[in-house]
């Protein structure tokens, strides 16, 4: 009998999310390949034209301070409003353990 712990399942899903967006890729395989391999044969020459149909911008550190001031908002609405929601409580187990009450709907 062969068993599948959970963390190897969240290990397999994990790996199925980046194989379908590219983030790692498999050599040989067809559908997942190396995704540079994809990219237009004029995307160094028109890269503003490419970058503005994807809605990017040029400079990546003007992206990468944006998804964290997303991130720091959304960590204070987390930290802001996991107290107050009485379906959500932390034991003191093992530095913390974080318990879901089940949904009554």
């Amino acid at each position: 009998m062969i068993r599948i712990f959970n963390y190897e399942i969240c290990v397999l899903h994990a790996l199925r999310d980046k194989l379908k967006c590219r983030e790692i890729w498999v050599v040989g395989a067809n559908r997942y390949q190396n995704p540079d391999e994809h990219l237009p044969s004029d995307f160094a020459i028109h890269r503003e034209v490419h970058y503005a149909a994807l809605k990017l911008p040029l400079n990546a550190e003007e992206k990468v301070a944006e998804l964290q001031n997303e991130m720091h908002e959304k960590l204070t609405m987390l930290d802001q409003g996991l107290p107050k929601n009485k379906k959500v409580s932390i034991s003191e187990y093992r530095g913390g353990w974080i318990s879901v009450s089940k949904d009554d709907t």
